[in-house]
């Protein structure tokens, strides 16, 4: 669940810290605006784990990306016969 506490409930941020052990991400406003955000060592690092995850399968994508253009651009070689090529 995520919480959205004002900067000030910190003063009691034994709670706010509370709420994070629970999974929780726990945003601090400051003026009414979202200003930063605290949550459990746990869930920052799952979620540096999918960034990471998610920037190897970006890498794998634009690989098979360069890979299927290289073989859609790939020239036909002299040697196919007239009639084959010239269908093409």
């Amino acid at each position: 669940m995520t919480n959205i506490v004002p900067i000030s409930d910190l003063k009691n941020y034994s709670e706010v810290l509370r709420s994070c052990d629970d999974g929780s991400t726990v945003y601090l406003t400051k003026n009414g605006r979202g200003r930063y955000v605290v949550q459990s060592l746990v869930e920052y690092e799952k979620l540096q784990a999918t960034v990471k995850l998610l920037a190897e399968l970006s890498k794998g994508v634009e690989a098979s990306a360069i890979v299927r253009i290289a073989i859609a651009v790939k020239p036909i070689p002299s040697s196919v016969g007239g009639k084959a090529r010239n269908s093409l």
